[in-house]
């Protein structure tokens, strides 16, 4: 999905299948919510591990991957802000 260029050192985003990744981040609602994410319900794409977290280039470009992503009800992603999402398991308990 990213690619690093030559060029003065630029990522530069790969092409992804649009429904590939659609896809994914439905299944990551409903593994989440126990239920399937209904058109018009305000969500959020989260990253799992958020970019805050990253210290170098690389690891911004690794947290970019869509695995790195999942869909949240926009009340869960505001909860979230910047923390890991094994925090907010952790917190919760």
């Amino acid at each position: 999905m990213i690619r690093k260029t030559h060029q003065q050192g630029r990522a530069i985003l790969q092409p992804c299948k649009f429904f590939k990744v659609f896809d994914y981040l439905i299944n990551t609602f409903t593994d989440r919510y126990g239920r399937e994410f209904q058109s018009g319900e305000a969500a959020h794409i989260d990253h799992i591990i958020p970019l805050a977290t990253a210290t170098t280039e690389n690891e911004v470009l690794k947290l970019c991957h869509y695995k790195n992503l999942q869909l949240l009800t926009a009340e869960d992603n505001l909860a979230k802000g910047s923390l890991e999402d094994s925090t907010i398991s952790q917190k919760q308990k």
